[in-house]
């Protein structure tokens, strides 16, 4: 993560302007800034490592993605769908490896197959209910 990231620690209650600016008005407030500030991921309360981590990824791989970078989003949520297969946003990764694969290679049938994947692998998650039409 500290290749990727650094971790700035603000009080809501010393910092509320920022924290407005921000819309953080719950501790703990994630957020994934780039260096521009421009906010590509956020989440609030505590999560266990695994889910943390795979956190990490997504917010990596999201601004991959609107930055252009398809290889590199694509690299970062197929390491959430290896390397954290059981977090809550590992169907979300799934989905976004298939969009990615389609920017890369313009091959639709590539987000056919991510949907089909999400719907088998997880089929009780919230994901698997927005992509079944697709699958």
């Amino acid at each position: 993560m500290n290749a990727h990231t650094a971790a700035v620690k603000v009080s809501v209650l010393e910092n509320r302007d920022l924290s407005k600016r921000l819309r953080a008005f719950w501790t703990p407030t994630i957020l994934f800034l780039d260096a521009d500030g421009q906010e590509h991921h956020r989440f609030m309360g505590f999560l266990p490592p695994d889910e943390y981590g795979a956190q990490v990824q997504f917010a990596r791989g999201r601004e991959a993605f609107i930055k252009g970078n398809h290889q590199a989003a694509l690299d970062a949520y197929q390491t959430i769908a290896e390397r954290y297969p059981q977090t809550d946003c590992a169907p979300e990764a799934l989905y976004w490896t298939g969009v990615c694969r389609f920017k890369l290679t313009k091959e639709e049938p590539k987000i056919y197959e991510a949907c089909r994947e999400v719907v088998k692998r997880y089929p009780n998650h919230l994901w698997a209910k927005k992509l079944g039409f697709l699958a």
